[in-house]
């Protein structure tokens, strides 16, 4: 991690926790500040969406590739993925570090929401069997092989790089 000290590094949209938010949370916890110690380039790509999955992180490796920045962050089925069609070949790059796991597929609703919905909804959820294909494939997609209640904690490294880059404050 030290290495990426005076490093421009490529990170996915600026609403993406796996590729743009959480990193930038565990490269200050290795004592590295973005736009003091790197340099932050941004892949911004259907920003609003939470980070477009594919797009802005692969367009971050592409800037990896071809020099215009010295590492790149990108979600691990996307390295999977990109290792397995030759999109990356991984004898050429490697892993530095890894992100802990996180929440991902977050559903939230409003108060005013109504219950019987929500019952709908999380019925439709919890019924999801990965062993179904009508339903793997989506939950692949998604890198899940079950959904799970909802909870409020786990959101730590998150909530870190929201303020870190002063996400909401943009917003």
């Amino acid at each position: 991690m030290a290495d990426l000290n005076g490093r421009t590094i490529g990170f996915g949209a600026k609403d993406s926790p796996q590729a743009t938010l959480i990193p930038i949370q565990m490269l200050h916890g290795h004592g590295l500040k973005a736009d003091q110690d790197y340099k932050v380039r941004r892949f911004d790509v259907l920003v609003g969406k939470h980070g477009d999955h594919i797009g802005g992180e692969l367009d971050a490796f592409k800037a990896l590739a071809d020099g215009r920045v010295d590492a790149s962050c990108l979600l691990d089925l996307n390295w999977e993925g990109w290792t397995r069609d030759g999109t990356v070949n991984s004898s050429e790059y490697g892993i530095v570090a890894t992100i802990d796991r996180f929440d991902h597929c977050v559903f939230t609703v409003l108060d005013s929401f109504s219950e019987d919905r929500e019952k709908v909804l999380l019925e439709a959820l919890f019924s999801m069997d990965y062993e179904n294909p009508d339903h793997r494939e989506m939950m692949d997609l998604e890198g899940l092989k079950k959904w799970e209640p909802g909870r409020t904690s786990g959101f730590g490294p998150l909530t870190m790089g929201c303020q870190l880059t002063s996400y909401f404050e943009e917003r």
